[in-house]
């Protein structure tokens, strides 16, 4: 189903745009192989306010290992490193969650992703001019207790073929809106609608 007949997305609050002068926001359309026009750059915050909870609970978590009676270290040295083992990636996947971007800029006939600033995804460089369209996606993960749990992600299509963009959404808005903004900056009007993954 075209964009353009899909109801317009609100702006996230974790998502700031920021676009060309010139242009008031809107892209000039294209036709194939025609390089969009000014430079559009999309920065998307990954954490969420239950994300500093976690955090204080891996700070504590990884503490205990930092007090275990240096007495035990000796006879016990599986439990203090298991802890470790733990703790360390618990962490560090809670700070990156906490402080990371995912910036996304059009720029000239590139566009460039880039996750940071701490190391964590792999960054992009795609030709616009091979973009036919994007696609929000949908993976639905079942639950412990039965249910299902739905996550989102935007892909761009290039040559035909899906390249994943921007994963692990936990808004459905959050990729429509990314998709909504980059297609109006590039004149597509063909993006997919959001679908389960097979």
């Amino acid at each position: 189903m075209p964009r353009a007949a899909q109801v317009r997305v609100a702006q996230p609050s974790s998502i700031t745009v920021t676009r060309p002068a010139s242009s008031g926001g809107a892209g000039v359309p294209r036709g194939a192989g025609q390089p969009a026009r000014g430079r559009l750059e999309i920065v998307r915050r990954w954490g969420v306010p239950a994300d500093k909870g976690w955090l204080a609970f891996a700070v504590l978590f990884g503490a205990s290992v930092a007090l275990w009676p240096a007495r035990f270290f000796a006879t016990e040295v599986a439990y203090p490193v298991l802890h470790a083992c733990l703790a360390v990636p618990f962490l560090y996947w809670c700070v990156v969650n906490l402080v990371n971007r995912t910036r996304i800029v059009l720029d000239g006939a590139t566009l460039t992703l880039r996750h940071g600033p701490l190391p964590a995804g792999r960054g992009q460089d795609l030709d616009l001019a091979r973009i036919g369209r994007f696609l929000v996606q949908r993976l639905d993960t079942p639950s412990k207790n039965g249910g299902m749990y739905s996550s989102y992600s935007l892909s761009a299509e290039v040559d035909g073929v899906p390249v994943d963009l921007v994963g692990g959404l936990q808004e459905r808005d959050e990729a429509d809106y990314l998709a909504q903004v980059i297609e109006e900056h590039l004149g597509l009007t063909n993006a997919a609608p959001a679908s389960p993954k097979p």
